[in-house]
């Protein structure tokens, strides 16, 4: 069932996508002052980048488990209310991130200071 849902729901997200994009850009700019409409399509990138984020942390949970942090953490990947930079902000802040972990932390570091401890969910 679930498998099925996947695949229902990934046809309509990407089926409908060209026609959300021209839909949004002129509602946004037609409906909205300039400088509002960008703040408000930036807004709309976040959230996507939040939903894309979790959703990694729930795909690529074996792999980041085996590649990002090391074996004695306690914070893993996997839960789908739980981001991967806040996985990562978990273990840097208990230093069980692998060479590779620190350097993923590194860079989403420079994209955004101090990312992955900001990230981290209570």
């Amino acid at each position: 069932m679930g498998f099925l849902l996947w695949i229902v729901s990934n046809v309509i997200y990407y089926g409908l996508l060209p026609l959300v994009w021209v839909y949004d850009l002129f509602y946004y700019f037609y409906n909205k002052k300039f400088i509002k409409a960008f703040k408000e399509i930036d807004e709309d990138f976040f959230n996507i980048a939040l939903g894309n984020d979790q959703k990694g942390n729930i795909v690529y949970k074996h792999l980041f488990n085996g590649w990002l942090i090391t074996k004695g953490s306690i914070n893993h990947f996997g839960n789908e209310d739980e981001t991967v930079s806040s996985v990562l902000g978990k273990n840097k802040l208990n230093n069980t991130l692998t060479k590779l972990g620190k350097i993923v932390c590194l860079i989403l570091d420079t994209i955004d200071e101090n990312h992955c401890i900001k990230s981290i969910n209570k």
